[in-house]
């Protein structure tokens, strides 16, 4: 029997909530919920340490660091500022990374011996247009930014404890495409990103050496025809979208990649799907496996252990749990009380 950690950051709310979960049964218990600051969103977690880093909204914006217990309960280590309002946060070796999708800024910090945020140690820089999600390479040595306002990826190398931009890592998308979130292969050799507006996941090949990136031609259509849904449009950060900027448009979201490389999970909002797709051994799709409503405006998904996918209600209390196989994807639990579950990351947890 595996036991793991599921941690829900609750925007509406302003709470983290602890879940154990069994892999095998899909039992989940509620082990504890944790204030945060002001619209947690971006959780990036610390297995070793057992830290958890929460991104907050509000004005100072700031980093909750909160810790759990082997029963799963949590609580509060420290909060710092952040100079920057976090759209996506993630880390690699000792540097944490942040970007802001409306103010257009990339923030690093490092992080001590002891784990937490040096908030002494901010750097800000400005990026291309909308950056919406930054994530290293599996080996550490680059890292990927999406960029939405662009239809491009950005890249960088991992040097000195720092980023260095190289124009030769990045790639194109097409025109209106919308790139938001990024997942790697768990070897390296495949990179995929969620389009907004496309509505669908693309995939590219990635050079485990240099890091370079090059489309493989090879995608997965997550809005099925029948939705009656019209290609997404890009609406400027602080304007209300016009009825026709937001009726019946495609609004891709998150995605997941199995431990193990062999399938892929990607959600759309305006529709409340999930579409699942078989990965070769190159990467590339393979046969759609489901395609399955879920709970309503799934911003956030995420993996609990190698089987199962978790996707939460923005504008909800609640998050249903999927057990993903060949057979494609089935409902095994539903958990309330989650208050407007947007982000979920997962770590092994040995029981009580």
């Amino acid at each position: 029997m595996a036991t793991y950690l599921c941690l829900v950051a609750g925007r509406l709310d302003d709470v983290l909530t602890s879940l154990v979960v069994d892999d095998e049964s899909g039992v989940v218990r509620v082990a504890g919920r944790t204030a945060t600051g002001p619209r947690p969103m971006p959780v990036v977690v610390d297995a070793a340490r057992a830290l958890v880093h929460v991104g907050n909204g509000g004005d100072p914006h700031s980093i909750t660091t909160v810790t759990w217990a082997p029963d799963g309960s949590t609580s509060p280590v420290v909060t710092v500022d952040c100079p920057i309002a976090q759209t996506y946060m993630s880390v690699v070796g000792d540097l944490l990374m942040a970007v802001s999708y409306a103010g257009c800024e990339l923030a690093c910090a490092r992080l001590g011996a002891d784990g937490l945020v040096d908030a002494s140690s901010w750097q800000v820089v400005r990026t291309g247009h909308q950056p919406h999600c930054i994530v290293p390479s599996p080996d550490g040595r680059h890292a990927y930014l999406s960029l939405l306002g662009e239809d491009r990826l950005a890249g960088f190398r991992v040097a000195g404890g720092r980023l260095v931009p190289d124009e030769s890592l990045g790639a194109r998308l097409d025109p209106g495409a919308g790139p938001r979130h990024i997942r790697l292969s768990p070897d390296g050799s495949s990179l995929y990103v969620t389009e907004e507006f496309g509505g669908r996941v693309v995939h590219l090949r990635r050079d485990s050496d240099s890091g370079v990136l090059e489309p493989s031609g090879s995608t997965m259509d997550c809005v099925a025809p029948e939705a009656g849904l019209r290609r997404g449009v890009f609406v400027p950060p602080g304007r209300r979208p016009a009825v026709d900027e937001s009726e019946r448009r495609i609004w891709g979201s998150d995605l997941v990649i199995a431990p193990d490389g062999a399938w892929a999970v990607a959600s759309e909002r305006r529709a409340s799907t999930l579409t699942m797709a078989a990965l070769g051994p190159d990467g590339r799709f393979g046969a759609r496996l489901a395609r399955i409503v879920t709970q309503p405006q799934p911003r956030g998904i995420g993996l609990i252990g190698p089987h199962l996918v978790i996707a939460g209600a923005e504008l909800g209390d609640a998050a249903s749990i999927h057990r993903a196989g060949p057979e494609g994807l089935s409902e095994l639990a539903v958990v309330d009380g989650l208050g407007g579950p947007v982000w979920m990351e997962s770590v092994p947890l040995d029981p009580a």
